[in-house]
């Protein structure tokens, strides 16, 4: 029999958008205490990924992307430093902080 894998890693607790926003750590804690209250994560098989590399990213998105994501990272952590609250909109639905590079 097959398993499924759960795949999550620290890193993605990180990636808060703030306060309101269902971006945020307490959606992953929540989830993860609904795969255990159910018995569910007994059955699956929980794992925790490296960072993946930009040959990897580009799998799913194009290198302008990619650079664009990579650029408002650098300006984010110089601006504010990573361990800062600081947020930069890519848009008016997505937005990043110093630490959702590496989630």
């Amino acid at each position: 029999m097959t398993t499924t894998a759960y795949f999550t890693h620290p890193d993605c607790l990180a990636h808060d958008m703030g306060p309101g926003h269902p971006e945020c750590p307490e959606r992953l804690d929540a989830i993860k205490d609904r795969l255990h209250a159910s018995g569910l994560m007994d059955a699956l098989d929980s794992r925790e990924p490296p960072l993946a590399t930009m040959e990897q990213m580009a799998l799913a998105h194009t290198h302008a992307h990619l650079e664009n994501l990579l650029l408002h990272h650098t300006r984010l952590v110089a601006a504010a430093g990573k361990d800062r609250v600081a947020l930069s909109y890519l848009d008016p639905d997505t937005a990043m902080n110093p630490r959702t590079w590496d989630a």
